[in-house]
């Protein structure tokens, strides 16, 4: 299972430098392009996005630093690893969705490397082990749930149809 949280821990720091590469792209672009006669730097939302995009990044630095400092020191944070990885993964599809929205209609050309970035973060999120199935392992202690066995359980009486011919 080390190697689990070792391969979940790398898809985070990967959410990370795409949201970063995101947000560096963004940067850049938004001082270059112009509306109503100057950059588009200057309008409010986005100076809104960029701030969004900056704390959901650092955010979830933070988690990935400290998850990764516990794991280097050879300590238990199986909880911790999900947690980021979930959290990462889907903070990076936000973080690229907020560029392509800044970008307009050139964020969805393959011009501009956030078209890529996008496609790379959704990619991401069910890299190693979906998001959705993380989520069940989450949880599944706090309810007393085995997360790797399931008893069987009759999906087509209730619904009034079976498996035999009629």
């Amino acid at each position: 299972m080390d190697y689990f949280d070792r391969g979940q821990l790398l898809q985070t720091w990967s959410a990370i430098g795409i949201a970063q590469a995101a947000l560096d792209t963004c940067q850049k672009y938004v001082l270059q392009r112009t509306a109503f006669g100057r950059p588009i730097a200057h309008l409010q939302v986005v100076h809104s996005r960029l701030a969004d995009m900056h704390m959901e990044i650092e955010a979830t630095r933070l988690l990935a630093l400290e998850v990764s400092w516990i794991k280097g020191r050879g300590g238990m944070a199986r909880e911790s690893v999900l947690m980021a990885k979930i959290y990462a993964t889907e903070m990076a599809v936000r973080v690229t969705d907020m560029a392509m929205r800044t970008f307009g209609g050139w964020g969805f050309s393959r011009e501009h490397v956030v078209e890529r970035l996008h496609r790379d973060s959704i990619a991401n999120v069910p890299a190693g082990l979906r998001t959705d199935r993380l989520r069940e392992l989450l949880v599944c202690g706090a309810v007393g749930v085995d997360p790797w066995s399931y008893a069987p359980f009759d999906w087509l009486t209730p619904a009034g149809l079976s498996l035999e011919s009629p």
